[in-house]
């Protein structure tokens, strides 16, 4: 697959990949329509992180390409459930009007907030199917963005922002 264009956004820490039209038929991927993915924050609920933290990345080959050392490595996809919160603190860069923050729990020792920079915050969609059967159609409450460390919070854009972001950036979806 070819990237068309990566767009960045001038007043949040996003970004969007634009990929080329010309998927080949045997790329098995499926998109889904982005206004039927999106949902607003429980106001005291829990939500699904899911992400690629750095600090789980594995290192799986090592060569050396004029004189230089390189480490390839591999994504590990982590999540976690954690609790939108509210706070009285003065957190650096939070605007309640386009954040919410999410407790972190990390699923390891030594697990660090900043490594879920970009991953996708779901709310698990607990309406049932056909027949009264659960069906698992988790909806995008936001994208998290910032780990604020000492207070073990996860800044997360709401999902009203990345939508405008992405209206604004790819008019055509």
């Amino acid at each position: 697959m070819e990237i068309e264009e990566i767009v960045l956004c001038t007043w949040e820490d996003l970004a969007a990949i634009v990929l080329a039209t010309n998927i080949p038929e045997s790329v098995n991927i499926e998109f889904c329509q982005l206004p039927q993915k999106f949902s607003d924050p429980p106001a005291n609920g829990t939500v699904l992180v899911l992400g690629y933290p750095y600090d789980q990345a594995i290192v799986v080959e090592k060569s050396e390409e004029k004189d230089t050392l390189v480490h390839k490595q591999a994504a590990k996809s982590d999540g976690f459930l954690g609790e939108v919160v509210t706070t009285s603190k003065l957190l650096s860069g939070f605007d309640a009007e386009r954040h919410f923050l999410v407790k972190f729990y990390p699923s390891h020792q030594d697990g660090r907030p900043q490594g879920y920079s970009g991953a996708g915050v779901w709310l698990i969609n607990s309406d049932e199917g056909a027949a009264g059967i659960w069906n698992a159609d988790p909806l995008l409450t936001g994208i998290e963005t910032h780990g604020y460390e000492k207070s073990g919070l996860l800044r997360v854009v709401r999902s009203n922002s990345v939508r405008l972001f992405l209206e604004e950036a790819i008019p055509e979806l």
